[in-house]
């Protein structure tokens, strides 16, 4: 019997830090605090949302936690497949690279 592959836990976008929380992150974290410059990677786009959990199942393999957001372009609606947030753009050019080394693509841009 084969048993289907379980499906990541999806969010829709990052949770927010609640307001005047005091969280001291490590050195080495990929998360920031609030009015840091905060910078995300930007996986993919698609118009079908089963194609953007897909593609995050894909990355959650790969061992990169992801997460997705809408977006509305004309009378389009876009799944957008990102990852971050990084502290500054040098932390998400270091990711990008990890990234690309498991044939994954993806464009660096500023949080909006």
């Amino acid at each position: 019997e084969v048993k289907p592959k379980a499906k990541p836990r999806i969010k829709s976008s990052p949770e927010p830090l609640k307001k005047n929380s005091h969280r001291k992150l490590p050195e080495n974290s990929n998360e920031s605090l609030p009015g840091d410059d905060n910078y995300m990677i930007q996986i993919a786009a698609y118009k079908n949302l089963q194609d953007a959990v897909d593609q995050m199942v894909v990355l959650d393999s790969k061992g990169f936690s992801s997460y997705r957001t809408m977006g509305q372009i004309n009378d389009t609606i876009w799944h957008r497949v990102r990852t971050g947030p990084f502290k500054n753009r040098e932390k998400a050019k270091k990711a990008l690279q990890k990234l690309r080394k498991k044939n994954v693509q993806g464009i660096i841009m500023k949080k909006e």
